[in-house]
């Protein structure tokens, strides 16, 4: 039982994080907008080989272990599934209306490849052949589902081979030049006019770019270090090497920007005759827009964003282009938190955030829907990964310019601690949502609110999948809703309202008054005041 001296004695102790903190708008000026509803859902077991997603055309397809999907975007309705024989999928690419697989066997130390064409929309086999592998990673546009005819496959030794998606033939092949014993096609990526194959000589990488009709030679680059994170967009080619991003030309090879100070991750995307740029700086995130082919500024924000080990991250993780828009998902995107991405308009860096009632990483959208993914662990359960599609009540949220959201409307932390302790004085941490106390006894009690929805039944529909997702046992009598996490049961979640709440502490002690903690802090809110400044 929580006593009145208790309940004083916890007033001055609690840590009171409001997730508008970490998860809300990078910036003031961002108008948050919600009204997005989960639409469908499909889950399927997280094989060890791997998993993975894209939205092709009107289908999401879907891949994890022996198994390929394809669901309908709007219904997620299974279209087909197909399962390969003796083996897993170790890649995929789309070059509509065909998938093309690449299928890995167990075979002694090493395993044997072979490479598969599906009809995109029955899934029925159309050619296979051995011998043939991907070259390295299939990168992107492939899982945007270029209008290619031609997939870049590799033949030992160190060969290249245009292979056709339709029908699997050979249309050219490439020897690779490489004297070092120490050599390897890391990825390749094709837009459908031509492709580039990002492979490593030695302690070298170079990226080789191909006519994809007749594969002749056009141009390569060395990349500095180990590289990664190759691909193709509407005429530019990125790639990562060490703690830089690279943009190139994709007719010449020649360095269009380079990114340096990428410790923590940057992105560019390209967006017609735009790019935006995703970057670190010495005070912090930067995200900025340029015109090309003369890299003229637009427009420059320095949205705030979080730390890693002390050092600034970029302000996006990842990030499409899709319209004319750029969608990306803001730092950090963890696992429990709710899903949110941003659309940026290229031409001007106006910025809209919209608020999704579910967990998980955006990577696609299509009409008024946007789709996550989120892989999670149940209790003694083996992983799986889920995709949801959320569909907005508006048939085109991203054309509309909705009024910013209230922030005074959120929980003040500060006002919670007064009055559990009107004696006390908080002290104020970060914004006017945050405030920290220490017990007489010096236990750390922390209190979260994770998120305030706009209505009931958004809140219930998150607060159901963090259940979920988290594995919870449920605490009866603790507010709306409630449950508990944590090897001794030392977290614990609880629904009031509109709003999702942690309470949870590293102190056996404590932990058996968090659901009377719990009960006391649902009796206080809502509170809500506008921000004073500083106490």
């Amino acid at each position: 039982m929580l006593t009145a001296g208790r309940a004083a004695r916890w007033g001055a102790a609690l840590l009171l994080l409001v997730a508008a903190v970490p998860w809300s708008s990078s910036s003031p000026s961002v108008p948050r907008i919600t009204g997005f509803a989960e639409d469908w859902r499909v889950e399927l077991p997280a094989a060890p080989q791997g998993s993975g997603q894209a939205l092709v055309g009107d289908a999401v397809v879907m891949r994890t272990g022996d198994l390929l999907t394809a669901r309908d975007a709007a219904t997620g309705a299974e279209r087909w599934s197909h399962r390969t024989a003796g083996g897993w999928i170790s890649g995929w690419a789309a070059p509509l209306p065909v998938l093309v697989v690449d299928v890995a066997r167990p075979d002694r130390a090493e395993p044997t490849h072979s490479v598969i064409g599906l009809s995109a929309g029955t899934g029925r086999v159309l050619w296979r052949r051995t011998g043939l592998a991907a070259a390295g990673t299939w990168r992107a546009p492939y899982g945007g589902a270029a209008p290619t005819g031609v997939v870049i496959t590799e033949r030992a030794p160190f060969t290249l081979v245009g292979t056709d998606a339709g029908t699997g033939a050979d249309r050219w092949t490439v020897p690779l030049r490489c004297a070092d014993d120490s050599r390897a096609v890391e990825e390749s990526a094709s837009d459908g006019r031509g492709a580039v194959v990002l492979y490593r000589c030695g302690r070298r990488s170079h990226v080789l770019a191909l006519d994809t009709a007749a594969g002749t030679r056009r141009w390569s680059a060395p990349v500095p270090a180990t590289a990664t994170g190759l691909t193709l967009d509407q005429g530019t080619v990125t790639v990562r090497h060490g703690n830089a991003l690279s943009v190139l030309d994709d007719r010449d090879g020649r360095l269009v920007t380079r990114l340096d100070g990428c410790w923590n991750g940057c992105t560019a995307a390209r967006a017609g005759g735009r790019m935006v740029l995703s970057h670190e700086s010495g005070g912090g995130g930067v995200l900025e827009g340029v015109s090309l082919p003369g890299l003229t500024p637009l427009w420059r924000r320095t949205p705030p964003t979080p730390r890693a080990l002390g050092q600034p991250e970029a302000p996006y993780q990842s990030g499409w282009t899709s319209g004319g828009i750029y969608f990306a998902v803001p730092r950090p995107a963890r696992d429990g938190a709710p899903a949110r991405v941003h659309a940026v308009d290229p031409a001007t860096g106006n910025t809209r955030e919209f608020g999704l009632p579910g967990s998980g990483l955006p990577f696609a959208r299509a009409g008024n829907r946007v789709f996550t993914v989120q892989r999670f662990t149940l209790p003694a359960r083996a992983p799986r990964f889920r995709v949801t599609a959320f569909r907005s009540v508006s048939p085109d949220p991203w054309g509309e310019t909705p009024a910013g959201a209230d922030r005074t409307r959120w929980p003040d932390a500060c006002e919670v601690l007064r009055r559990l302790r009107p004696a006390s004085r908080p002290t104020r941490l970060w914004n006017p949502v945050t405030c920290q106390a220490t017990s007489a006894e010096g236990h750390r009690l922390t209190l979260r609110v994770r998120w305030q929805a706009p209505d009931r039944a958004s809140a219930a529909l998150l607060f159901a999948g963090m259940r979920e997702a988290a594995g919870g046992v449920t605490v009866p009598d603790v507010a709306d809703a409630a449950f508990s996490t944590g090897p001794r049961a030392e977290i614990l979640t609880f629904l009031s309202g509109r709003t999702i709440i942690d309470v949870w502490s590293a102190y056996l002690p404590v932990v058996a008054e968090l659901p009377a903690l719990a009960r006391e802090v649902a009796r206080l809110l809502p509170v809500t005041a506008a921000f004073r400044g500083p106490d």
